[in-house]
């Protein structure tokens, strides 16, 4: 039996691989390759590897409570039980953080997954540079250059993609001359799309990376190098400098209701999200945002939405301040938790928390597919080394 339960231990670590490829492809892979892992796991019975990481993994731990108080907001709150166990199915990303933590334990597997995951995002960037130079037929208005994911998605994990290119540089200098020019093909592709959320982070993770090299005189650089980079792009980038013009246009009257502008209906959403979470601090329920809402705005003008874009707001409106406490703590114990990590993944895990926080304020991104499948699959593969060293 033991050479057997190792085959399906390997094809179980093979899946959790091919996941971090799927990430950035077409959205039914990370679902098929994420269920294979999870069978071959099951069928390998490897129960007791799993105790470790369930009970000396803090970032599992977080991840299971948060996933349980959802499914209390789906039993209990005022979304029909129909409704809101559709929702609770969205946040399944939670339970895979458990799954991928257990599977990746091994350090030449979390390597391969890693690799997987920036070789699949390489194929994209290239698919989208030969769609801007007319290699390629190009995508439907507004994404013209994107390929697999939306505009937002593409500029969130390409952004991530420039840290990441730039982090293989650094420790694997014998390969800096591969990995730095493709870094700037990267950061350039950020600049050709819409995504205002890439945007954010490539001016977040260009300085963090210079700072974490060089510190002060490092952060003084990537803030030179990201000015220069906007002006380039300003000059170069035609989607680039609509983007920003819509900004600065809408800027005045933020939060008009009579506003369709994505940044103002943006602000509409936070607005009365902020006033719903003071009316119920405990949250409406899992899956009952869309309905409640729709009650709140009711008679003021303002479109309905099913979706804040804003996953603080999110989680508090559903389950409450107690979830919301559950998610920061998430968030910051990944961030103190970085620490205890080999410097290599240190970094690395230092720039996942923050873009994460960052594009959290934008996206929801627990309930996005692609985005949701990318915070479990690092949350994972930086911090399963946690629970074998507790244990």
């Amino acid at each position: 039996m033991k050479p057997r339960r190792e085959r399906l231990l390997r094809w179980s670590r093979i899946m959790a691989v091919a996941t971090g490829a799927a990430i950035p492809l077409p959205t039914v892979w990370p679902t098929l390759t994420l269920s294979l892992c999870l069978l071959f796991w099951l069928a390998a019975h490897d129960w007791s590897e799993a105790g470790p990481v369930l009970r000396g993994n803090p970032v599992v731990q977080l991840a299971l409570a948060l996933y349980l108080l959802f499914l209390l907001g789906a039993l209990l709150g005022d979304a029909p039980l129909a409704r809101g166990w559709d929702m609770l199915g969205k946040y399944r990303k939670l339970l895979y953080i458990p799954l991928l933590a257990i599977v990746l334990r091994d350090e030449a597997w979390r390597r391969r997954a890693l690799d997987a995951f920036l070789y699949a995002l390489l194929l994209t960037l290239t698919a989208s540079w030969a769609r801007y130079l007319g290699l390629l037929p190009p995508g439907p208005p507004g994404q013209e250059y994107t390929v697999f994911k939306s505009s937002v998605t593409q500029g969130i994990l390409m952004a991530f993609g420039v840290y990441l290119l730039l982090w293989k540089g650094r420790f694997e200098p014998a390969r800096r001359w591969l990995w730095w020019p493709l870094a700037l093909l990267a950061a350039g592709d950020v600049l050709i799309n819409p995504g205002r959320t890439g945007y954010l982070l490539l001016a977040l993770l260009v300085p963090l990376f210079l700072f974490q090299q060089w510190r002060l005189r490092g952060l003084i650089a990537g803030l030179l190098l990201c000015t220069a980079g906007a002006t380039l792009a300003w000059h170069g980038s035609e989607v680039f400098r609509a983007r920003m013009q819509q900004l600065a246009h809408n800027l005045p009257g933020l939060g008009d209701c009579a506003s369709t502008a994505s940044s103002q209906l943006r602000l509409q959403y936070d607005r009365h999200a902020l006033a719903m979470i003071a009316a119920r601090p405990l949250g409406f329920g899992t899956g009952a945002f869309r309905d409640a809402y729709r009650r709140w705005t009711a008679g003021d003008g303002c479109p309905a939405t099913d979706n804040p874009h804003n996953q603080y707001l999110l989680t508090a409106i559903q389950i409450g301040l107690p979830g919301l406490v559950l998610w920061i703590a998430l968030l910051f114990a990944m961030w103190h938790l970085r620490r205890r990590l080999d410097p290599p993944y240190r970094a690395l895990a230092g720039a996942f928390v923050l873009s994460l926080a960052l594009a959290s304020l934008a996206n929801s991104m627990l309930l996005d597919f692609t985005e949701g499948h990318w915070l479990a699959f690092f949350s994972a593969l930086l911090y399963a080394p946690l629970g074998e060293a507790r244990a």
